[in-house]
């Protein structure tokens, strides 16, 4: 078995999941709680006990999400992932996939997370 998929490797680990709202997040998230991890979110338009209200393009709220909660593993799930979004405003489109993903890559090599994953979308 897998370390990652073993429960005893999960407890009191701590997580960040960006794009904890959508279906992937809000069910990994809800997983990886049962396995025993204190997880944590960010999300542009929610706060909630475990969901942060912070915008994936500003390193120095990701960042410091990352150092404050001291963050061992970030699965990177937030993108503009709509064709639509995409065609209506390329710029935010690739601001949100690109700079989002260059800002959880530089607080993970800075606070050096232990994991990344990062989940492509397309």
């Amino acid at each position: 078995m897998s370390s990652v998929n073993n429960h005893i490797f999960w407890k009191n680990k701590r997580v960040l999941i960006t794009g904890i709202r959508g279906f992937i997040g809000s069910h990994l998230a809800t997983d990886l709680e049962k396995k025993g991890a204190k997880v944590w979110g960010v999300s542009r338009s929610e706060e909630k006990e475990n969901i942060l209200n912070r915008n994936i393009i500003d390193y120095a709220k990701i960042d410091e999400v990352i150092k404050e909660k001291k963050i061992a593993i970030c699965f990177h799930l937030a993108a503009e992932s709509l064709v639509e979004s995409g065609q209506l405003d390329p710029y935010q489109t690739f601001k949100v996939n690109i700079l989002g993903t260059l800002n959880i890559l530089e607080s993970a090599r800075k606070h050096k997370l232990e994991k990344l994953i990062k989940i492509l979308h397309f």
